[in-house]
């Protein structure tokens, strides 16, 4: 189950949520921090969307910045899920 606008509710809430759903949840969280996105993921919900590439990725392409931002941004992803 896809759950939008997941920081709206307290991660209590969601974990006891995914709990009595018995279902897998993946929850929105639109924020370019992998720490704060991955602060949901495990705890509150099964997994999250990978919002964090998502703006890593806008930035290389859209902005022209370095690709190296993209290797960055999945060293640190895979520290923390």
């Amino acid at each position: 189950m896809r759950v939008d606008t997941t920081p709206e509710i307290d991660k209590e809430f969601w974990n006891e949520y995914r709990q009595s759903a018995g279902v897998y949840t993946i929850g929105e969280v639109f924020n370019g921090s992998v720490d704060y996105v991955s602060s949901y993921q495990g705890s509150a919900l099964d997994a999250t969307l990978n919002y964090p590439m998502y703006f890593s990725i806008k930035d290389v392409y859209g902005y022209k910045k370095s690709m190296y931002e993209l290797r960055s941004t999945l060293n640190e992803e895979a520290s923390k899920f």
